[in-house]
């Protein structure tokens, strides 16, 4: 009986943690579907910034997938070379001078023009006290 009891109260807590709003939408259903949300942000911007799609595809990798100059190269089955060329048009449209400074407008960017309502929902929350 006391087992039985344990178990209900244990299934009742999961259903209440599943319910519970997420304070960061970006986190919210696991890493992959942040990596998505993510990437998703980086496309828009990425297109706001006028891009063109090749360009993108090499930000939108680095930002929402961490991938090096590398890795995107064997990814999307072009020379590294080209890739550092990408970066350098990406650069220039962004008004940077590196990946650093890249992701820096990126993130400033995306902080900067978040609705009011919305702001507090991306950003990450302080753990309670």
């Amino acid at each position: 009986m006391i087992a039985q009891d344990t178990l209900m109260m244990a299934q009742e807590a999961a259903r209440a943690a599943e319910q519970r709003p997420v304070a960061n939408p970006l986190l919210a259903g696991g890493a992959a579907d942040s990596r998505d949300r993510l990437l998703d942000i980086a496309m828009a911007y990425a297109r706001r910034k006028r891009l063109s799609s090749r360009e993108c595809e090499v930000f939108t990798r680095f930002v929402s997938q961490g991938k090096t100059s590398k890795e995107i190269a064997a990814e999307l089955g072009i020379a590294y070379p080209t890739v550092k060329l990408y970066w350098t048009r990406i650069y220039r449209k962004l008004g940077c001078e590196d990946a650093v400074g890249a992701l820096v407008a990126f993130v400033r960017e995306v902080t900067l023009n978040i609705p009011g309502e919305l702001y507090e929902l991306y950003m990450f929350q302080p753990p309670p006290t």
